[in-house]
């Protein structure tokens, strides 16, 4: 979905786009497969606001959830080995994360590493271990082993396809767009009883109903805005789309956080770069290597470090993190950065505790004729 937010005053009224993935497996179908628990930290201060006892949340809450969730490289496991508190990863789970084994052969990614430990901000070999800060490998979510070896995994291919397999009463209906959510009179709190969704581009409607419960996992810009489509959220907005309001919830759709980040490009002198794949011929024997191996330059995101630092003195924790790439190019992969020497790199900054707040609403009213609704964010 090639979203884009409303115009921007302060960035001179640009429209910043807001990718969403469309298919089967939602936005894993085309991030860019960086695979990050997160701080501690965040846990165990979104647990602390649950007050005494806390919510569940606490850094040590989550941790057998996200071993039990991954399958790690052997490369992951000897870092494993080596960490203060050994066991944080997990060996068995649907979701494969592997290291990457630099296929590329460039100095670049250990020189990364290297220079910022120099630079004083410490290195790790993993941050999804014990301790996050520095710079370090960027496990990636790439299947290491199995039928799916050195493809993108995927939630359809990690845990979808697996679940259709296991059970074979489950159905995934493909090419649908859900509408609304349907509800069930049950005074003051209605149950969602089902779906409505559209086939066949909006041309056909249809409904699915529940015997028990409905999930809504449709991700952080769809699920608010099926939800105000469907009664939920605050009234003034729910009047403006001619929506019945089912639940007056003035919070559905607000407090929209996203983590921006600026890329620089830097001419590299010597041929270690990427760039001698990136020819027609090299393309080809990158894909014909992969399609026979399924290793190589094609097995992998090319984010193969990265790293995590603090942007001042007197921050608690990390809140800029870093991604290297051995190549300077546009985000969407079309256009090189300028070189004499045909060669760069590049080096991705992110701010991950922005205060900024945005929100998430219909641009529409939900249409007759059953095609998709755009969101406003």
């Amino acid at each position: 979905w090639g979203y884009l937010a409303e115009p921007e005053p302060v960035l001179r009224g640009r429209r910043v786009t807001c990718p969403r993935g469309k298919g089967l497996g939602g936005s894993s179908a085309i991030n860019g497969m960086v695979y990050v628990r997160g701080h501690d930290r965040d846990y165990d201060t979104w647990n602390a606001g649950f007050g005494d006892g806390g919510g569940g949340w606490g850094a040590a809450d989550v941790l057998p959830y996200f071993r039990r969730m991954e399958t790690v490289c052997e490369n992951a496991l000897m870092g494993d080995d080596s960490d203060i508190l050994p066991g944080r990863r997990g060996t068995d789970g649907p979701l494969q994360v592997k290291h990457g084994t630099n296929m590329l052969g460039t100095p670049l990614y250990d020189a990364f590493v290297r220079a910022g430990d120099e630079a004083g901000y410490g290195a790790t070999y993993d941050y999804n271990g014990c301790r996050q800060e520095g710079t370090s490998k960027m496990p990636m979510t790439v299947f290491h082993s199995g039928s799916y070896k050195g493809e993108r995994a995927s939630c359809r291919a990690a845990y979808l396809e697996p679940a259709m397999e296991a059970h074979p009463s489950l159905s995934v209906q493909p090419n649908a767009h859900v509408r609304r959510i349907l509800w069930e009179d049950g005074g003051d709190a209605p149950t969602a009883k089902g779906v409505e969704f559209s086939v066949g581009g909006g041309s056909q409607k249809a409904v699915a109903t529940a015997n028990k419960e409905v999930v809504l996992c449709a991700g952080s810009i769809a699920s608010p805005m099926l939800l105000q489509l469907s009664g939920v959220g605050p009234p003034k907005l729910l009047s403006e789309l001619g929506v019945g309001v089912v639940a007056p919830l003035e919070g559905v759709g607000q407090n929209l956080q996203d983590h921006m980040e600026v890329y620089q490009s830097y001419e590299v002198l010597k041929p270690v770069s990427l760039a001698s794949h990136l020819s027609l011929a090299g393309k080809g024997s990158l894909g014909a290597h992969w399609l026979v191996t399924k290793e190589g330059l094609g097995a992998t995101n090319h984010f193969e470090v990265g790293g995590f630092v603090r942007s001042r003195p007197g921050v608690e924790a990390p809140d800029i993190q870093l991604h290297f790439l051995p190549i300077g190019m546009s985000y969407d992969g079309v256009t090189l950065a300028p070189s004499s020497t045909g060669h760069s790199m590049q080096a991705h900054v992110g701010y991950n505790k922005s205060p900024s707040r945005g929100y998430v609403r219909p641009a529409s009213p939900l249409p007759s004729d059953g095609s998709p609704v755009k969101p406003i964010a």
